[in-house]
């Protein structure tokens, strides 16, 4: 940075607290083991008829193989009460990919059944009903399929709200949505949802799901809320320990509002995603403890209004993330209007009068955002916020410890800091800019920060570190759980600063492609 150009360096005595966070590893079992099934029965279907019969005859180990054609089905196709095993699963598949296409009415209803799997249909029906709907049931797989119904362009007058994939219901669990197209949606309603049971029951959330390997593109843009690409719960189960993974998605023009994704259930692991020119943000909204790891946020211009991660709730952990090129904040560290709810079962409150399901803004708290690169954003840190903002979310972030992070900026102004936040921990952070007035733009404690020239090198479409670069061994503090960078290499002695350790091996977890992910994918 050239008028930023005194080298300082954090020295912290005391040791680096222990963060757990995320979903640990079992929702990796979630779903139907597709690779290892070999069917007990086969039933060749073609027509609905055929196919809505298959489903309702049908048992453990069954492979019901639907032919190519137009499946124009009159009402949804319902499951009712349907129990497979790991062992013998029921499994619906299109005998050529893509080529069973559901044209009508909308697609599948499951309700109270367990080892169920959807693979390789061509959901393009009118926007009567979802494409699928999960009740009560764990262990269903929603696998390799084209997901594209036929929405009508939103008007004023008409603009209909539809969810296209949900899961919910009482003790709904191990469930998988992996491999799939989503695209071209228009109007309000979000791509994928989980919720979970009711109030009566608890408001417990479904649990240990797995989102992977799914293409989402094209969610046209909307002028209202409502329109997330994935929303993990609402705010009734904020409280629930859901441990879902999203992880190996790729998000390419997804619109549809600020929030991409959008996390209301806590102790979710989100890693290994791409987002690219997309409209908004991961939005970590109504929840606690989450791990938000080795993702990319890549824009080439093309959409000004891309973000990164923002966040509210405690104990969230945002770690090894690569963003580059946003029109707006990469991490923007908001204020809160309540303290963290102690209610398990939360109830609806009455606030000014109006009895709802007050979402209301979590203070963010106890928070760790380390061995981040943030490279040409418009804003690298947003600290809190202003004016009215400022005045009706009125408490700041506190406890947040910024570690390790690399920031290079072709901005006069790289950061934005209101001053609502205490007790901010900054250590080991290396910032430059190309801009010869350049103004660091916040008022955290100047020793935990230095400017210095990263000496990026560019690899592919990303940049890395140099051997010359002064991020090399420098970052500062412990930080025992952060063993690997963003390409899964291991950090070894002194760590590198930034989510890009120097290295000579090939690198895994490059930004995604669609050849990655999606029906075709390996």
């Amino acid at each position: 940075m050239k008028m930023l150009g005194i080298v300082l360096l954090a020295v912290f005595l005391t040791a680096s607290p222990t963060w757990t966070a995320g979903a640990g590893e079992e929702a990796i079992t979630a779903g139907v083991d597709l690779e290892n099934f070999t069917p007990h029965r086969t039933i060749h279907v073609s027509t609905i008829e055929e196919l809505m019969a298959a489903v309702s005859d049908a048992r453990a180990g069954d492979l019901i193989a639907v032919a190519d054609g137009d499946y124009d089905n009159p009402d949804v196709i319902r499951i009712d009460e349907k129990a497979g095993t790991a062992q013998a699963p029921i499994v619906i598949r299109s005998l050529n990919r893509g080529r069973a296409r559901i044209v009508a009415r909308g697609g599948f209803r499951l309700t109270d059944f367990a080892y169920v799997a959807i693979e390789g249909f061509s959901f393009v029906h009118n926007d009567d009903g979802m494409v699928c709907r999960i009740d009560d049931s764990n262990h269903y797989r929603l696998t390799r399929n084209h997901i594209s119904v036929r929405e009508t362009a939103p008007t004023e007058q008409d603009n209909r709200r539809l969810h296209w994939v949900g899961i919910g219901g009482n003790d709904s669990h191990h469930n998988r949505i992996d491999h799939n197209l989503f695209e071209k949606k228009r109007n309000s309603g979000v791509m994928i949802y989980t919720g979970g049971s009711s109030r009566e029951t608890g408001n417990m959330a479904t649990r240990y799901d797995r989102i992977d390997h799914n293409h989402f593109r094209d969610f046209y843009p909307a002028r209202t809320n409502g329109h997330e690409t994935i929303r993990l719960g609402t705010s009734t189960y904020s409280h629930s320990s859901v441990y879902t993974i999203v992880e190996h998605n790729l998000f390419e023009r997804c619109d549809g509002e600020a929030e991409i994704i959008s996390v209301k259930t806590s102790d979710n692991t989100i890693r290994n995603n791409t987002f690219r020119n997309s409209r908004g943000m991961l939005t970590l909204r109504n929840c606690h403890t989450c791990l938000v790891e080795n993702n990319y946020f890549l824009n080439d211009g093309s959409q000004p209004r891309s973000e990164g991660i923002r966040f509210y709730g405690q104990g969230h952990v945002i770690i090894n993330n690569y963003l580059q090129g946003l029109g707006g904040s990469a991490i923007h560290i908001r204020t809160g209007d309540i303290e963290r709810r102690t209610e398990p079962r939360w109830r609806y409150e009455e606030r000014d009068g109006d009895r709802r399901n007050w979402g209301a803004y979590q203070r963010p708290e106890d928070a760790l955002i380390a061995f981040n690169t943030i490279v040409n954003c418009a804003v690298a840190f947003r600290l809190g916020e202003s004016d009215e903002r400022a005045e009706k979310y009125p408490l700041p972030a506190r406890n947040i410890t910024i570690a390790n992070n690399l920031i290079t900026s072709d901005r006069e102004a790289i950061n934005q800091d209101f001053g609502l936040w205490e007790n901010v921990k900054v250590e080991g952070n290396l910032f430059h800019s190309t801009q010869e007035n350049a103004n660091l733009g916040w008022a955290l404690p100047g020793d935990g920060y230095r400017t210095a020239d990263p000496q990026l090198v560019e690899q592919d479409e990303l940049t890395g570190i140099s051997t010359q670069s002064p991020a090399v061994d420098a970052a500062m503090g412990d930080y025992p759980s952060i063993t690997r960078d963003i390409h899964g290499h291991t950090r070894t002695g002194r760590k590198d600063v930034g989510a890009i350790e120097l290295a000579t091996s090939p690198s895994g977890n490059a930004p995604l492609t669609p050849a990655d992910v999606g029906p075709d994918a390996q």
